[in-house]
């Protein structure tokens, strides 16, 4: 029994071995390769939109622009409300020169970008908070205003 038992493995093994490889002629899925490190990438600066074709996204994402300079400068935070309206933390005075020159002036702000036209580019800028220094984060409530 223990032989027949033996025999009937050893015949199933190479048969799951044998359906499980995968054909060396199929090409790897495209979507599921990661970019190619690049040690020293070009210092040229690149649009936003030609920023956007540099980015890997995996199989399902996609990334869209709804905003750029010059409607904001300098974001370091970002939060959307349940309007699809964009609050954004605008950091003006942070790190200007190496000696931090005016970064404690109370410039900075939080602008409100909205899409009027309803094409998903935010269209319209407007200053929601102002004078403030060095703002870290916005939360959105459940009133759908942003602090």
């Amino acid at each position: 029994m223990k032989y027949k038992l033996l025999q009937s493995s050893l015949l199933v093994l190479p048969m799951l071995v044998i359906t499980c490889t995968v054909p060396k002629s199929s090409a790897p899925v495209q979507a599921d390769q990661k970019p190619v490190f690049n040690a020293n990438p070009s210092p040229a600066y690149l649009s936003p939109q030609e920023s956007l074709k540099t980015m890997h996204m995996p199989e399902g994402y996609r990334l869209e622009l709804v905003a750029s300079e010059p409607m904001i400068k300098e974001p370091v935070a970002i939060a959307w409300d349940g309007n699809a309206r964009l609050y954004v933390a605008e950091m003006l005075t942070y790190m200007l020169d190496a000696d931090a020159r005016g970064e404690q002036q109370p410039i900075s702000r939080i602008s409100l970008l909205e899409d009027t036209n309803n094409d998903g580019k935010m269209d319209k800028s407007s200053v929601f908070i102002d004078s403030l220094l060095l703002p870290r984060m916005i939360q959105c409530t459940l009133t759908m205003s942003c602090w």
